[in-house]
């Protein structure tokens, strides 16, 4: 008899945290959550100076802050997960 399947709402991991706060999550980061967000900058940046032939300096400013926030972002996601029990503390 196969077994019930698995809910994937349910957590994984023991719970730190229920409901994390901001301070909380950001608290929470680790070297690679700050690796994360570095490699994301420097990767947008270089990218935007790249391919923004006509317009460089603007291009990598642009694209760099995008990218700076996408790796704040993608990081602080994995945090909050942490905290949450999503994924393995």
């Amino acid at each position: 008899m196969a077994s019930a399947p698995l809910d994937p709402r349910t957590p994984r991991y023991p719970v730190t945290m229920k409901y994390p706060s901001f301070g909380d999550t950001t608290d929470n980061f680790n070297f690679g959550d700050f690796f994360t967000i570095a490699t994301t900058s420097a990767v947008s940046f270089g990218a935007g100076y790249a391919l923004g032939k006509p317009v460089r300096v603007p291009s990598m400013i642009a694209t760099g802050v995008l990218g700076t926030v996408a790796g704040f972002l993608y990081a602080f996601q994995n945090s909050s997960q942490r905290l949450q029990g999503y994924k393995e503390n």
